[in-house]
């Protein structure tokens, strides 16, 4: 039996911070605080209200997501609860038993109800949105203009009522009740749809729907890497990046995977998964493969796209090339990815990288400029606190890194411009050592009026991306910075030098512990030949993520689960 004072151990995932749900679905539950309840009780007994929540980009867009809301009942009386959660269960846990649900299916979800135990099933209504009755015990509640949920009872029965306003076209209170069989279960199905929905002939049984997303999940999880030394976070850290996937729909061709539920991934963090996900290749590819679906004509990538919205007016980090590095480092591209992919990766990449010379290069100068610290993927960096175009190292950095890739993909494809990529890639490099390197570090310069820009910040230590192509006295002089006193601390490398940051409260991303820029340092530091501290800063980096009051970036979404799954493998 359950008490106020019982805390449920080991969940994967809190519902109250990660939207419960799976691979390839838009919809999933999400649990709220009740009134009165502190934040870090979410999930105990009698806390929170759980909903099912769309993960639709328009639902997204409008600020409001939640489709239903689900308060288990004895016997028609309200029932307090704790959740419990792995992978591919949820399960609210009372005094009288188990709600148990799951995703059966990428647009199913059961619930299974025991020992008399029912539900409540609420929403209130905007306008134009109507009750609409489908077959006995089955009902539709639209959630324009993003979904509609079919409520189906298979076993049980269900009422669901609500009174219709004209004035505001839509039924604006909706209550159902479910109402357990005789044997004192039940079973309820929600059905999403992007479009009107239907009533099916016949729904899983819940055994049979649990089964099949822990298999999807478990053949999942056998891919990922062992993480020794860091096994507790495996799991969490694997669920975070299947449970966002996201299938076909809209403006979504193939796949993409969302940055936390609902948000989208933006280039930068995209190829920040492909990477982690070496060990699914054809994943990975797809997941850069994504960001060319919306390209414009004259090159340009949108900073991200969902199943709704592109957003285009910004970009995002050319970072496909680091990308496209790490993953030749465990797998021969040529011989395990299909060439019309690889010619797919290679015409929309060299087009990508002619705009930023053809855009962003206004004096001519062969110097490219970044014009807002969001295109920087550092929106705390200091040097962007006095003008929004700022020249910076780091991006003919990744310009070089992708310029040297498009030569290794034009050789696969048996092209002659091959030598001329190559070609390009070093003379990038040269502009950038002459343009920013004042003999003991690098610096930035003002696009418009060519001032220095000097500033303690981790952004120009990015250029270690580039590892051996650098002359080893710029990489020596780098590697030394990351020490104690400086940059190392002791959950990996700080945004800012030590010195900088000691007793300042300024927001993580600006002083403490950014989880890209970690990620870019390590795998610089292991291509530049500094193995130990490559390893020592993956290590603090990793200890810092499981330790407890970890900066509360660590695991936000997939995109820092992907940077964990990585490091933990580096480090010792």
């Amino acid at each position: 039996m359950f008490s106020v004072f019982d805390k449920v151990q080991g969940n994967v995932c809190s519902p109250a911070k990660h939207v419960f749900t799976r691979a390839g679905a838009y919809f999933g539950l999400e649990a709220k605080l009740q009134r009165h309840t502190r934040a870090q009780d979410l999930g105990k007994w009698g806390s929170s209200d759980l909903y099912v929540t769309t993960g639709r980009g328009g639902a997204s867009a409008r600020g409001s997501r939640n489709c239903l809301l689900l308060v288990p009942v004895h016997h028609g009386v309200m029932v307090p609860y704790a959740m419990e959660t792995s992978p591919t269960e949820l399960k609210l846990r009372t005094a009288y038993g188990d709600i148990c649900l799951c995703f059966a299916e990428k647009s199913l979800l059961l619930i299974k109800g025991e020992n008399g135990l029912g539900l409540l099933v609420e929403n209130d209504n905007r306008a134009h949105q109507f009750l609409r009755r489908r077959k006995e015990n089955s009902w539709e509640i639209p959630n324009s203009p993003t979904c509609s949920l079919v409520v189906t009872e298979t076993k049980g029965s269900f009422r669901m009522d609500g009174k219709y306003d004209f004035q505001r076209l839509s039924h604006p209170q909706v209550r159902g009740e479910v109402i357990p069989a005789e044997d004192g279960s039940f079973l309820l199905a929600i059905e999403e749809f992007s479009h009107l929905g239907y009533t099916r002939d016949s729904y899983p049984d819940y055994e049979t729907g649990l089964a099949s997303v822990t298999a999807d999940w478990e053949a999942y999880l056998a891919q990922m890497p062992e993480m020794p030394g860091y096994e507790a976070a495996r799991i969490p850290a694997a669920y975070l990046t299947w449970s966002l996937l996201g299938g076909s729909a809209h403006q979504i061709e193939n796949v993409m995977l969302f940055s936390a539920f609902g948000q989208a991934s933006n280039g930068f963090q995209l190829c920040q998964a492909a990477a982690a996900l070496s060990c699914n290749l054809p994943l990975a590819i797809e997941l850069l493969l994504a960001q060319l679906q919306h390209q414009s004509p004259d090159g340009q990538l949108p900073l991200f796209h969902d199943d709704t919205r592109v957003l285009a007016q910004t970009v995002s980090v050319p970072a496909q090339g680091w990308a496209l590095e790490q993953l030749m480092q465990t797998h021969d591209l040529e011989k395990e990815v299909p060439a019309e992919k690889l010619t797919a990766l290679y015409e929309g990449l060299a087009k990508w990288v002619g705009w930023y010379d053809a855009c962003r290069d206004h004096d001519g100068d062969g110097v490219p400029q970044y014009e807002s610290a969001e295109e920087c993927g550092f929106d705390g960096c200091p040097v962007f606190e006095k003008q929004n175009a700022v020249e910076l190292p780091d991006l003919c950095a990744f310009l070089a890194l992708l310029e040297e890739k498009l030569g290794d993909l034009a050789g696969m494809l048996g092209r002659a411009e091959c030598a001329d990529w190559y070609a390009r890639s070093k003379a990038r490099i040269e502009r950038m050592i002459s343009a920013f390197w004042n003999g003991k570090r690098f610096v930035g310069r003002a696009a418009e009026s060519g001032e220095t820009l000097e500033a303690e910040s981790l952004v120009f230590y990015r250029p270690l991306i580039l590892g051996k192509r650098l002359p080893e006295e710029i990489v020596a002089a780098m590697a030394a910075d990351i020490t104690e006193g400086g940059y190392l601390v002791p959950g990996g490398v700080s945004s800012r030098p030590t010195a900088h940051i000691e007793g300042s409260e300024l927001p993580v991303d600006i002083a403490g512990i950014a989880p890209a820029e970690n990620l870019l340092v390590v795998t610089g530091l292991l291509a530049a030949g500094k193995t130990e501290l490559a390893e020592t800063v993956a290590k603090r980096y990793c200890d810092g993520a499981v330790r407890s009051g970890a900066p509360a970036s660590f695991f936000g979404g997939s995109a820092d689960a992907a940077v964990f799954q990585i490091l933990a493998q580096i480090a010792k």
